[in-house]
């Protein structure tokens, strides 16, 4: 326990040991909490036995966990305080032989940044300081634990500069949320955090594609399959109960199997194209859509020129119904086919 501008520091790890309960009992209030406890355990990520895994994150995950939640209903009683979660470089890049290690600072990293999100209008500030290697005694026997090699598996920080610079951060107006301690620690979370924007930007199209579309987005899905021929992308559109209209003979088809096998029959007697004038959704689970419908014999010789009103039904971000709206009018059938067009 430590006073710092008259404040009151609880820091775990290097503290008398106090509980936090106990250490507001006796000092009255807390003003900043710093979750300091913690060891690393070096290893590669099957040569730590369960215990040794368990042990790793009840102390420096749960172990900050527990400190905090002890501690925040003071905190928000009196509208006020600073916790600062040790985390470390490897909270911000992996450490290989140091999987378990990385995996509890990692999940400081998140804890602590949800938190902050939690506790922001109550007045508690969370600053989360992320250091590289300083000349502290953590590699020593009693903070780091080497575990029993595999055959298969083969300090420059001033530790003093470090507590100045925390203490100066967090006595900050605005402490920062995180805080990186150390040349090496700035240089490798600048690395990880470009290399991460990069891959992020590479990968942008594909993962943003995994959303569902809107509604008139769908609908321009549905027509550009139809104008393409692409049977399959289409009815990959349609919800598994769908109702598509089947023009010629009147009514609907019903299901994927059925609007595959309408299409396809369709696309191997005419040849059919949608021009989109304009999209829109009514506002009831519904989007219309203006087209005109152009409709040519295989040979390229015209047989029908529409505008039609489509209504679609969307239901779980599928197309469960499409409607033609006024009916179109039908035209003589192509030869040697007994139904008329155009299609639907």
């Amino acid at each position: 326990m430590t006073s710092t501008q008259e404040r009151v520091w609880f820091v775990t790890g290097a503290s008398s040991g106090l509980a936090a309960e106990r250490a507001v009992e006796r000092f009255g209030r807390l003003d900043v909490v710093f979750n300091n406890a913690g060891y690393g355990h070096v290893g590669a990520a099957e040569e730590l036995s369960d215990a040794e895994l368990r042990r790793q994150l009840d102390v420096n995950l749960f172990g900050v966990i527990n400190v905090t939640r002890a501690v925040l209903p003071h905190m928000r009683r009196r509208r006020s305080g600073q916790l600062v979660q040790m985390s470390s470089l490897n909270g911000v890049e992996g450490l290989a032989g140091g999987a378990y290690y990385a995996a509890s600072k990692f999940g400081i990293e998140g804890f602590s940044e949800s938190l902050a999100g939690e506790v922001a209008h109550l007045g508690i500030k969370v600053t989360i300081v992320e250091p590289g290697p300083f000349r502290t005694r953590f590699l020593d026997d009693r903070s780091a634990k080497w575990s029993e090699p595999m055959s298969d598996y083969v300090d420059s920080g001033d530790p003093e500069r470090a507590a100045a610079a925390i203490v100066q951060a967090v006595t900050a107006a605005r402490p920062p949320q995180r805080l990186a301690l150390g040349p090496m620690a700035l240089e490798h979370a600048r690395s990880v955090l470009d290399a991460r924007r990069q891959e992020l930007d590479a990968w942008a199209g594909l993962g943003a594609a995994t959303d569902f579309p809107p509604a008139e987005a769908l609908v321009h899905q549905a027509y550009s399959a139809f104008n393409a021929r692409d049977v399959e992308a289409g009815v990959a559109l349609m919800h598994a109960e769908v109702d598509w209209p089947d023009v010629p003979a009147g009514g609907f088809v019903h299901g994927r199997d059925q609007v595959r096998k309408h299409w396809r029959e369709q696309f191997g007697q005419v040849d059919p194209h949608i021009d989109v004038a304009r999209v829109r959704q009514t506002g009831d689970g519904r989007v219309e859509a203006e087209v005109r419908q152009v409709v040519r014999r295989l040979d390229g010789s015209g047989l029908s020129d529409d505008r039609q009103l489509h209504v679609f039904t969307i239901a779980n971000d599928r197309i469960r119904r499409m409607e033609v709206k006024p009916p179109a009018a039908r035209v003589r059938a192509p030869a040697g086919s007994s139904r008329p067009y155009p299609t639907g």
